[in-house]
């Protein structure tokens, strides 16, 4: 398989304008930043250059569909003033999908003067077409409208791609250079691993924010129906096998539990304020609620929480593990039906029941 690598080409879809420079990458990582081990490499030059980070954050594709279909996603590496897509700020730790068309900018809240526009192309989008007016370190230059050559040269890709392809089907893995020892949501050496039924495993935080958007499995899209379990083997594994004086693993692992720390003093909070209201906080879950203003205030909270956080929230409107034990069938139909209007579950069994509000208690 040949080693992928970037090019310089004019584009069919939206040709860039003069004062923009355009790259192609095929099936290949990404990083974006200052320093010159980037594959897109901001000149240090240019204005408000500082705001970015040497290494700001990370492209990668996932290949889906018998490894047919590409899929780009993008990380922010920790950056200190942030990565947003289409105006939406990145939560850190967390992948989030790129589509056609979409605007990253860097440090956003500097201007977007480090815009960078995103379009996909090739076959099953295979190529991701990056854009962008600022100045870079080892520019490619400008390249002519399309010759005989060029369009040699394009044929010559698409076969590169043709094969590349069909090595990774050869393979029968799920993404591209993936390690069974390292998570296919954030690439990175499992933390916290979970397992779903699909015995596909992840992060337990790079699941739980999954999950927020999308109850299907990151790999293979099944639905998920059954809570994830822990693999603590796979922990065991990773700490047996990863360098313990690596500085990526260590900063991972003290930023993992600052994050957990975190929220178990939120979680602490959210708690301490619902015993103070007393009788004055939510109704509860397992009794329709006639306000409509309570069930969207209360999705809304829930929306982004995850972990003891969510927990905390859901203790409030009386949702926890041990009251879904107990509950009779028409008040785990009243609770579904509180946090879940949009579906009907009046035909599923209580056991069926029991476990959609499980799930929605722990993710979503």
């Amino acid at each position: 398989m040949e080693a992928p690598g970037t090019l310089t080409t004019p584009m069919e879809k939206a040709a860039p304008a003069p004062a923009e420079t355009q790259l192609v990458f095929e099936l290949t990582p990404v990083c974006i930043g200052r320093s010159r081990d980037c594959e897109l490499s901001f000149s240090s030059e240019a204005a408000l250059s500082r705001s970015v980070s040497k290494k700001h954050a990370k492209i990668y594709p996932c290949l889906f569909g018998n490894n047919q279909e590409a899929r780009w996603f993008i990380k922010d590496l920790d950056s200190k003033h942030g990565t947003s897509v289409n105006g939406d700020e990145l939560t850190r730790g967390a992948s989030v999908e790129i589509f056609h068309g979409d605007v990253i900018v860097l440090a956003k809240h500097f201007g977007d003067n480090f815009e960078i526009k995103c379009y996909l192309e090739g076959r099953g989008n295979s190529n991701i077409v990056l854009v962008t007016k600022n100045p870079l370190n080892g520019q490619p230059r400008a390249v002519s409208p399309a010759s005989s050559t060029e369009k040699r040269k394009r044929d010559h890709r698409e076969l590169s791609v043709k094969k590349r392809f069909r090595s990774l089907a050869s393979e029968d893995r799920p993404g591209l250079g993936q390690s069974p020892l390292k998570c296919p949501v954030c690439f990175e050496y499992f933390i916290d691993s979970m397992t779903l039924a699909c015995s596909h495993s992840f992060c337990c935080a790079c699941l739980q924010h999954w999950l927020l958007k999308s109850l299907s499995c990151p790999t293979c899209r099944v639905e998920v129906t059954l809570l994830p379990v822990r693999t603590r083997a796979l922990d065991d594994l990773c700490l047996q096998l990863v360098d313990p004086t690596n500085k990526t693993w260590i900063t991972r692992q003290q930023a993992h539990q600052a994050e957990l720390d975190a929220q178990t003093r939120k979680a602490r909070k959210i708690r301490r304020h619902f015993l103070e209201l007393a009788d004055h906080g939510w109704p509860s879950i397992w009794s329709i609620w006639p306000c409509a203003r309570d069930r969207e205030a209360f999705v809304y909270k829930l929306s982004t929480a995850t972990s003891v956080v969510r927990i905390a929230w859901c203790e409030a409107v009386g949702l926890t593990d041990a009251a879904i034990t107990v509950q009779t069938r028409i008040k785990l139909l009243n609770a579904l039906c509180n946090v879940l209007p949009e579906k009907n579950y009046s035909t599923l069994e209580s056991s069926e029941m029991r476990a959609r509000l499980r799930l929605f208690l722990q993710y979503g």
